[in-house]
């Protein structure tokens, strides 16, 4: 035991930190705490706020608390944490605009592993500019410093928002009936939901976040479409709601139109949504035809464009657009409310809602060529010739070569405008011979690398050294971990807790080569083989195209 005396900063807390990052964001905060009603300064240790100072007379209190979802991990990544803020905000702002209430104080949560000030400052200026924007006090907060916790430069963020309206205020209206309109307001992008399943698209199709956009302009990336922070409807909405024009207001956030906007409609009460009255914005389109995702699983998964509804009788429908065009927010009447008789809500024109995605051209010349080796169903190289495809890919793929004709990723390739060569070993009397004739086919179509997708042939030293560095393989676990056949059983059989994939240079050794890549999956107590198989192979179709990327950039 050591008698020398130890810190809090030792431990991995900076109270300097903090208190450096107090007084950065101090003049930020300062202006949101000119809202009528607020009663604190910074630095307390509590927040107050005077609802009647705000001009309420006999005021019923609403609140709404949020996060950020994984929308953050982009944030992290990219190093791109201006507009996060503002994602919380109107996460909890919006929410509180379908109560009819007026948002009127703000407080938030931001929990790290080590406060880097410059960072946090960042995250909180844009609260503060949101809170600033819909005329919200900013009163109060925490900034966690949390050591162990999460990984390096992660943080996770927190939002609390209280508003307040008139007791006598119904909102949503009582008054809701048949006939009236569902107008659809504009999203920024995706907003705060769903970015579990568009981190996994992108991933699979081999982007990464700094990427130009093959839907877009050719100029802005994947992270400035995916970080375009969530529109704040309150300096919009909140007119429309004391004037009477509109009678409720959706917010669309996880689980899309589908379970969003009957939260705010008559129990009798269903929305017949015409899908041809707005364009699904391209970034949508893309997602859609990339997963592939189903127009269904769309509408209750993103915005799709939508970001929120708005109820309102036939005769305001136009002075409503109106309205919140000239906020500039695009608004669309998108359907009418007819007695419920099942669903609650019922698209029109669902088998065309989803348009074919009109890809950037980009130059292609310094593609590298890529072969796949193939013996059977051929997933990991389906996923290999889909994000080879995107104009922001550096390599493409020249051929596909089978050693066995009733491999059905022939087939796949084929399907996908792909060369396809068969090689079969059968016909060949030696190893030699069959290497000889791949190395013919591999010279003809100019391969630069190679990936061995499910390929079930043992390639020589000879081979292997003629492609150092340049050939790769994708196996089913942790390597050096459970190498060869049967992974997925003796993992289990085994008791470990955490199995995977492993990208790996090929050797003449069996599953030996040096790593390029890894993804982690748990192994969970009711696994079967046949269960966790699913789930690393889900992993590796994502993991395969960022690990060839990874190494074609490495020797670039």
């Amino acid at each position: 035991m050591s008698n020398t005396p130890i810190s809090y900063e030792q431990a991995g807390v900076s109270i300097d930190a903090g208190n450096a990052l107090v007084e950065d964001i101090k003049p930020f905060v300062q202006q949101t705490l000119q809202r009528s009603g607020t009663l604190s300064s910074i630095g307390g240790f509590g927040g107050l706020f005077d609802v009647t100072a705000a001009g309420y007379k006999d005021p019923i209190l609403v609140a709404a608390t949020d996060g950020v979802g994984t929308k953050l991990k982009i944030a992290i990544d990219t190093n791109r944490h201006s507009t996060i803020g503002q994602d919380l905000v109107a996460m909890c702002v919006n929410d509180l605009l379908a109560m009819g209430a007026e948002p009127l104080f703000f407080l938030d949560y931001f929990a790290t592993s080590e406060l880097d000030v410059t960072t946090t400052a960042e995250v909180v200026k844009g609260i503060a500019n949101a809170c600033k924007d819909c005329n919200v006090a900013l009163i109060g907060g925490e900034t966690a410093e949390l050591p162990g916790m999460y990984h390096p430069k992660d943080y996770d963020l927190a939002g609390f928002c209280v508003g307040a309206m008139e007791r006598e205020t119904i909102f949503p209206s009582k008054n809701i009936q048949a006939g009236d309109h569902v107008i659809g307001l504009a999203s920024s992008g995706i907003h705060s939901n769903g970015y579990s399943l568009v981190r996994k698209i992108v991933q699979m199709n081999g982007y990464e976040w700094d990427d130009i956009a093959p839907f877009g302009d050719g100029i802005k990336t994947m992270a400035d479409y995916l970080l375009a922070p969530t529109t704040l409807y309150v300096s919009s909405t909140l007119p429309a709601i004391k004037d009477d024009k509109i009678k409720a207001f959706a917010n669309i956030t996880g689980g899309g139109i589908t379970e969003n906007l009957p939260r705010v409609l008559p129990d009798n009460m269903a929305a017949h949504i015409d899908l041809s009255s707005w364009v699904l914005p391209p970034l949508f389109a893309w997602l859609a035809q990339n997963g592939p995702v189903e127009a269904i699983e769309m509408l209750r998964t993103l915005n799709c464009g939508i970001g929120a509804t708005v109820i309102a009788s036939s005769e305001n429908v136009d002075a409503v657009i109106s309205h919140y065009e000239s906020f500039g927010i695009k608004a669309y009447d998108i359907g009418v409310l007819k007695a419920k008789t099942d669903e609650e809500v019922i698209y029109q024109g669902l088998d065309q809602f989803l348009p074919a995605v009109d890809l950037v051209e980009l130059p292609s010349a310094n593609k590298k060529n890529v072969a796949i080796l193939i013996s059977g169903r051929g997933s990991n190289m389906l996923s290999l010739v889909k994000a080879m495809q995107a104009a922001s890919f550096p390599a493409q793929c020249c051929v596909v070569i089978s050693d066995k004709k009733d491999a059905a990723g022939l087939e796949l390739a084929e399907q996908q405008g792909i060369k396809t060569v068969l090689v079969d070993r059968s016909e060949f009397n030696s190893k030699a011979e069959f290497e000889a004739q791949m190395q013919k086919e591999l010279a003809a179509h100019e391969a630069e690398y190679i990936c061995a997708a499910g390929f079930f042939q043992v390639l020589s030293a000879e081979f292997c050294d003629a492609w150092s560095g340049k050939i790769i393989n994708i196996h089913p676990s942790l390597l050096p971990a459970f190498k060869g056949l049967n992974t997925h059983q003796r993992a289990i059989d085994l008791g470990v807790q955490y199995s995977g994939a492993s990208v790996h240079h090929i050797t003449a050794k069996i599953d030996d080569g040096p790593i390029v890549m890894q993804k982690i999956v748990p192994v969970r107590k009711e696994d079967t083989a046949d269960d966790l198989a699913a789930r690393i192979l889900k992993e590796e179709h994502a993991l395969y195209p960022q690990a060839l990327k990874k190494l074609i950039l490495s020797q670039d």
